[in-house]
C-alpha cells in the first residue's frame, strides 16, 4: 500500500500498521486518531495517518481534526 487513497477504513489501517482492526476502533474512540463516521463506519483521513506514522502529529491535534470533520 505505497499511495494512500484519501481516506482510509479501518481495516485498510490495521493491515498497514499490522495490527488488528480492534485497535484502530479503540484508538478512534479514545479520540487517539483523528477520524470521522460515516454512518456507522469508520473513516481514517489518509493526511491523520502520514502525520501519526512521522510522529508529528499529538494527540490534541488529532482530536480537534476530528472534532473539525465531524461537522
Amino acid at each position: 500500500m505505497s499511495e494512500l487513497p484519501p481516506v482510509l477504513t479501518a481495516e485498510q489501517l490495521a493491515e498497514r500498521w499490522s495490527v488488528k482492526v480492534s485497535e484502530i476502533w479503540r484508538l478512534c474512540r479514545q479520540n487517539k486518531l483523528g477520524h470521522f463516521r460515516v454512518g456507522r463506519y469508520i473513516r481514517i483521513p489518509r493526511d491523520v495517518v502520514l502525520l501519526r506514522e512521522r510522529g508529528t502529529l499529538a494527540d490534541q491535534e488529532e482530536t480537534s481534526i476530528e472534532r473539525r470533520s465531524s461537522t
